[in-house]
């Protein structure tokens, strides 16, 4: 009985993990007067918290808060970074 119990705990965290669907996003983002492409995959259980990981590494790849930009600049990130295209 001890095994059929582990045996059951392996197989539904087996399964957990394989619950996670690949997820890809382009993002246009206007970037010093050129429109610059950046495309990003990741693997979440839902849309929702896949899109939560893409947009906080689109503002960090295009240096929300790190960089010295205008207020135009950050909105069209911004913008930019919670609009993806989906592929």
């Amino acid at each position: 009985m001890k095994y059929l119990y582990i045996a059951i705990l392996a197989g539904f965290l087996a399964g957990s993990t394989c619950l996670a669907t690949e997820y890809r996003f382009t993002f246009h983002v206007p970037d010093n007067g050129k429109m610059s492409v950046l495309k990003y995959r990741t693997e979440a259980k839902n849309r929702y918290d896949a899109l939560q990981k893409a947009g906080l590494f689109c503002g960090d790849f295009f240096g929300i808060g790190t960089r010295n930009l205008s207020d135009t600049q950050i909105d069209d990130i911004i913008d930019a970074c919670a609009n993806p295209s989906i592929d």
